[in-house]
C-alpha cells in the first residue's frame, strides 16, 4: 500500500510539472480559438446595437463636467493639498490643484 502511495505521489508531481509547463501554450491555444471562432466579435448588424444608451445620461449627469464626481476630485485634491503642506510646509504641493482642474476640464468632457 505503501508503495501505491508513493507512486501516485510521484505521478502527481510529475503531471503538475508537466502541465505547469503547458499553461501558457494552453492559454494561447484557448484565446486563439476564441478569437478566431467568432465568439468574441459583435454582430454583422450594419449599425450594431448599443446596449448602453440608456446609461448615457446618467453616467454623464454623474461623471461629465460639473457633476458631482468633479467636485468630489476638487475637495478631495484641496484636502490634500492642506494635510501636504501642512505636514511638509512646502507651498509646491499647491501646484497640484490647477493640474487636477486642468485634467478633469480636459477629459470629464
Amino acid at each position: 500500500m505503501k508503495k501505491l502511495k508513493e507512486r501516485t505521489d510521484a505521478a502527481c508531481i510529475k503531471a503538475f510539472v508537466y502541465s505547469k509547463d503547458l499553461m501558457p501554450f494552453m492559454l494561447l491555444l484557448f484565446i486563439g480559438f476564441m478569437f478566431f471562432s467568432g465568439h468574441l466579435h459583435a454582430d454583422e448588424a450594419p449599425a450594431g446595437t448599443d446596449y448602453l444608451a440608456k446609461v448615457k445620461p446618467g453616467m454623464k449627469s454623474t461623471f461629465g463636467r460639473e457633476s458631482t464626481f468633479e467636485w468630489l476630485i476638487y475637495l478631495g485634491e484641496a484636502v490634500m493639498c492642506l494635510y501636504r503642506y501642512v505636514s511638509t510646509q512646502n507651498v509646491a504641493w499647491f501646484v497640484g490643484m490647477p493640474v487636477v482642474m486642468a485634467f478633469t476640464y480636459a477629459f470629464l468632457n
